[in-house]
């Protein structure tokens, strides 16, 4: 009866940092990333997948067409981020681990070579689709957090976005 309840967060860090000694986080964090990367797909199969009849109009946003069922993970990602934007406060530590996670997924997207000019190609295009999902919104929301970490990730994240000076992501 004199036992004190010990709620699972009091044990986290500890948790976190023995998974983090027993297993290769990097190549866990790899794995998801190319989860959410298979989502997009390539360029070429991004402009194949969204049901536009004909090349010019292929031009149009995704939020005019819809997502594909293929960008579903990397939608609903952002969709949550964004949710997240005004309430930073309010957020307990497990969340914010969460949210810098997600960030980090979404920048490790945007770490591609762009040396060749289908590289530079592909980077554009996924650029494009995550910008009009919503990165770019969620990059200048993170990056006005008063939280440093949340502020730090929104900057990469804005800055990854511009990498190769997309002007399709710029006049947005």
């Amino acid at each position: 009866a004199g036992e004190e309840l010990m709620l699972p967060q009091v044990k986290l860090k500890e948790f976190v940092d023995e998974y983090a000694r027993l297993v290769d986080v990097e190549s866990e964090f790899s794995g998801l990333v190319k989860v959410f990367e298979a989502d997009l797909g390539d360029s070429s199969q991004h402009q194949s997948s969204i049901p536009v009849p004909t090349a010019h109009l292929r031009r149009r946003s995704v939020k005019a067409v819809g997502p594909t069922n293929e960008q579903y993970k990397v939608g609903n990602l952002l969709r949550e981020l964004q949710q997240v934007g005004g309430s930073e406060g309010e957020l307990e530590p497990d969340e914010l681990l969460q949210i810098i996670a997600s960030l980090r997924v979404l920048v490790a997207m945007l770490d591609m070579p762009g040396e060749t000019d289908e590289e530079k190609a592909r980077l554009a295009e996924r650029q494009y689709l995550l910008n009009e999902m919503g990165a770019g919104r969620v990059a200048l929301m993170m990056a006005t957090c008063d939280t440093d970490e949340l502020c730090a990730y929104g900057l990469q994240l804005g800055k990854a976005m511009l990498i190769g000076g997309n002007q399709r992501v710029q006049r947005s």
